[in-house]
């Protein structure tokens, strides 16, 4: 748990002055609202002394005094929870973007394993209750201490033994108090992970919908959504079940110690033991204690849940970065684009007879591309070809071999660098829910209006932006969903042009584009490769026979490797996928 708690102590300290203002004022208002039943005994014994209205004067000043302390008290109460409560949404505000970006530095795989509408519930839900352990929780702690310190210590001194007799049932309070937290914690994370599920499955519903509907399962995915749903109530009810109990018998604890003093202290009155105002008095410190003890098992159950929330955040702040800048890293300029690979080997852990094995996916490649040239590269399905190229970027990291560029080993030029210099685009592009013009400047160094203009030309995407009725302004919706897959790829690649890149991956990015339009495409890249070095990766022999060379790829290995005309007189494997490429465009024409 105080681990845990380490890690609000640096956001705390950033407000510590606020904090400390806003327990001033908490002090100060308990001391005001401690002073109110003293006054009131005054009040009470100067009106049984009275024998005359003209004898009213002290009681009328104190009644008078007493309406000036509590107007006071409340004024500066509303400083306190000012201070405390608006700190609590600083620190919340602060963790929360703290959060944000430690997620951005975390590496393609954590989001693989990870459900994205979890880490939605612990960025939102799980903060609001983090949020709460330093706000509430600092409130009605610091004012259950102060008015405990300074209510007893007058009671003792009013009365020693009825105050020992109102406070016997308290111990019972203690040990309550630990029962009930282990429960509050542990349900309190259960109900936190279920809302998580459930986040998860809203999130690939609404993402997913038209697949939903593609395939006819709406009912199935209601009933899916219906028992995640059953299962966070189930568990929110069990929270509650805990949390009805353990409040009124916190208030139930109280009110017999206020029992307790109604019967043996008027008694004592009507002995002569104390007079009516010292019992008046001592009633109503009774009374102030009785608040915060009922906020007791509000500030347990707070700060339990706040507790439970904290840990799943901090689950998230553990995670480091596969991929980091290394202690070898120096700054290093990118200039010429110059790849070269050097004994590549890499294998993704698969699972198989219950153990842990390695299937190679790259297996000792040796490969050169000088700077401003286009390499193509071909295979089947899983012969390595997207795990190579997501190695020359670093997205992975290299099990063993070496890749350089500009002679310098990827493993110690800066990532910020590394990523500037090569833009990828994927088969599958994400785009934002924003507008046309935002996807395609995103990340770019020169986002005007002509670079974004240009750079859609050359993606052969201007047809279609003029088409829009709002042009470059046109909102595309969530992932590009109201754009074609064309279109998505094409904006995608107008994206990675703008960034004016050392080095441009193509992943299969024309799969969804029709054939004249990729030759189109790829005539208005050849000026904007000149100087570039490029790699493509494609199932359209169209799409690489130009390029300055050619590599096959299968089972992990280069199998084959030159120019188109050479590969073809070859007779292996390339030749094969072309003649396969020419009988299937014959038999579209047929």
């Amino acid at each position: 748990m105080f681990e845990d708690l380490r890690t609000l102590k640096p956001y705390v300290r950033r407000y510590l002055g606020a904090y400390v203002v806003g327990c001033i004022c908490l002090l100060a208002a308990n001391a005001l609202a401690l002073a109110i039943p003293w006054l009131t005994k005054e009040t009470i014994a100067h009106l049984m002394h009275a024998r005359k209205l003209a004898e009213l004067g002290k009681p009328h000043f104190y009644a008078l005094l007493i309406l000036i302390v509590a107007a006071t008290q409340m004024i500066i109460r509303v400083g306190s929870r000012w201070f405390l409560l608006g700190n609590s949404r600083k620190v919340g505000r602060d963790l929360r973007d703290d959060l944000f970006a430690h997620l951005q530095t975390l590496s393609p795989s954590y989001y693989v394993r990870t459900p994205t509408g979890d880490l939605m519930s612990r960025l939102v839900n799980d903060m609001q209750y983090v949020q709460s352990l330093v706000g509430p929780v600092i409130l009605y702690c610091a004012n259950t201490v102060i008015l405990y310190l300074g209510a007893i210590p007058i009671m003792l001194y009013m009365n020693v033994r009825l105050t020992l007799l109102a406070l016997i049932p308290y111990p019972v309070l203690l040990i309550t108090f630990k029962r009930f937290a282990t429960l509050l914690f542990s349900r309190s994370r259960k109900v936190q992970e279920r809302l998580g599920d459930l986040s998860t499955r809203a999130q690939e519903t609404v993402s997913g919908i038209q697949i939903i509907k593609a395939y006819a399962q709406e009912k199935n995915e209601v009933n899916h959504f219906r028992t995640l749903s059953e299962n966070y109530l189930t568990s929110n009810i069990n929270l509650l079940r805990v949390d009805s109990l353990f409040i009124p018998m916190i208030t139930a604890v109280s009110s017999l110690g206020m029992l307790v003093v109604i019967w043996i202290g008027g008694r004592r009155v009507i002995q002569g033991e104390i007079t009516l105002p010292e019992f008046v008095a001592f009633s109503g410190y009774l009374t102030i204690l009785a608040m915060p003890t009922a906020f007791l098992g509000m500030i347990i159950s707070a700060s339990q849940r706040g507790l439970s929330s904290l840990r799943r955040v901090n689950e998230v702040f553990r995670e480091q970065p596969s991929i980091t800048d290394g202690a070898d890293t120096q700054p290093f300029k990118i200039e010429r684009g110059e790849i070269e690979v050097k004994g590549l080997t890499f294998s993704y852990p698969v699972l198989d007879n219950g153990g842990a094995n390695a299937r190679f996916s790259l297996k000792d490649i040796h490969l050169h591309i000088p700077a401003g040239t286009t390499l193509a590269i071909v295979g089947h399905t899983g012969s390595g070809k997207t795990t190579l190229i997501n190695l020359i970027a670093r997205l992975l990291e290299v099990d063993a071999g070496k890749v350089f560029i500009d002679g310098r080993d990827i493993a110690t030029i800066p990532l910020a660098e590394l990523r500037r210099a090569i833009a990828l685009v994927p088969q599958d592009s994400f785009l934002f829910s924003v507008t046309l013009r935002e996807n395609i400047a995103f990340g770019a160094r020169n986002g005007d209006a002509a670079a974004i203009e240009e750079a859609a030309r050359t993606a052969g995407l201007m047809p279609d932006v003029e088409a829009f009725p709002k042009g470059f302004e046109t909102i595309i919706g969530e992932r590009g969903i109201n754009l074609s897959g064309g279109q998505r790829q094409r904006t995608a690649l107008a994206r990675a042009l703008v960034a004016y890149p050392k080095m441009l991956i193509l992943d299969d990015a024309f799969s969804s584009v029709d054939t004249h339009t990729e030759e189109q495409i790829l005539d208005n890249l050849r000026d904007f490769l000149r100087d570039r070095t490029a790699i493509i990766i494609s199932h359209r022999i169209s799409t690489v026979k130009n390029a300055d060379k050619i590599i096959v790829m299968e089972n992990g290995e280069i199998v084959e490797e030159g120019a188109h005309d050479a590969l073809i007189e070859k007779g292996g494997i390339y030749a094969d996928l072309y003649q396969e490429q020419l009988l299937r465009e014959e038999l579209e024409r047929i």
